[in-house]
């Protein structure tokens, strides 16, 4: 059988089952025309494998995510780590700190620091893919 993810968003309640690579990339690829509830391009996505046991109507939880992509495409910065380790990807310059707010959370306004939106758009594309298509971090990129 062949292993499924979930990507949730603080830009809508409940994870999205990805049944393949490709729907999880447009699913990515979709958040360049998005808009958070609070009007800007800014969004943090967690990832993480369905359960055997799964059925439509569990939720999932942040803390059971393995990979995390944050994204400013108005400010053009983006941040992926891999959660169990908290490492995350390097691929270009520090381009600066933003911030992501997550409407359905009782919590302040998340900073993303710039020493980790050091990632590309293809970066977190190639993250993403490289965990769905292993279940495990991704090897063929540079972690700090």
């Amino acid at each position: 059988m062949t292993t499924r993810y979930w990507m949730f968003s603080d830009a809508w309640v409940g994870g999205e089952v990805q049944q393949d690579l490709a729907e999880a990339l447009e699913t990515l690829d979709s958040y360049q025309t998005r808009v958070n509830l609070d009007g800007r391009r800014a969004f943090t996505i967690w990832i993480g494998p369905v359960p055997a046991d799964w059925d439509d109507h569990q939720t999932v939880q942040r803390a059971d995510a393995q990979l995390r992509i944050e994204l400013d495409h108005d400010q053009h910065r983006i941040a992926v780590t891999w959660l169990p380790d908290g490492t995350h990807v390097i691929d270009s310059e520090p381009t600066g700190e933003f911030t992501v707010v997550d409407p359905f959370q009782d919590a302040p306004a998340a900073v993303v620091p710039a020493e980790r939106t050091v990632a590309s758009l293809d970066a977190a594309r190639r993250a993403l893919a490289g965990y769905i298509t292993t279940g495990t971090k991704p090897a063929d990129m540079v972690w700090a």
